[in-house]
Order: C-alpha cells, then sequence, then structure tokens
C-alpha cells in the first residue's frame, strides 16, 4: 500500500495544484483505511473488552440493591432531561 501511496502522490504532483493534491491523497488513504480488514491484534483487543463487558453489566446489576439502581436511573433520567433544557 505503501507503494501506491507514493505512486499517486507522483502522479497528482504532476497533474493537480498542491491544495487539490492534499484533499485527493486524503480522500484516497480515507477509502484505503475503511477497506481494509482489521488486524487479528485489534479483533482479540475488541473480543476481550466485549467479553468484560458482557460479564461486568449484569454482574454489577446483581450486586446493587434495588433501591440503588432506581437512586442511578432517577439521576441519569434528570440529567437527560436537563440536557434537552425542559
Amino acid at each position: 500500500m505503501a507503494g501506491t501511496v507514493k505512486l499517486l502522490n507522483h502522479i497528482f504532483a504532476s497533474y493537480y495544484p498542491e491544495s487539490l493534491m492534499d484533499l485527493n491523497v486524503r480522500a484516497f488513504r480515507t477509502v484505503q483505511e475503511a477497506l481494509n480488514e482489521p488486524s487479528s491484534e485489534n479483533k482479540a483487543k475488541k473480543d476481550a473488552s466485549r467479553k468484560g463487558g458482557l460479564i461486568g453489566g449484569p454482574s454489577r446489576a446483581r450486586s446493587i440493591s434495588a433501591k440503588r439502581r432506581s437512586e442511578i436511573a432517577k439521576k441519569a433520567s434528570a440529567a437527560r432531561w436537563r440536557k434537552r433544557g425542559c
């Protein structure tokens, strides 16, 4: 991929002004990143994080009393309404 980007930089430099070249190169790189498969290392980290989240939420809900959960929910609801400006 690095070779492709260097080639495109050379092509754009000969045909387009510098400001337009930067925009086109940036667009090309964005598309290339979007099309690339995530690395196995990143996928492993995401999977581990998700697994922890799936375990942690229900575990926390079991450890908190119903009264405390109600207080947390009321506080969150009040914050959402404040954000709306009501």
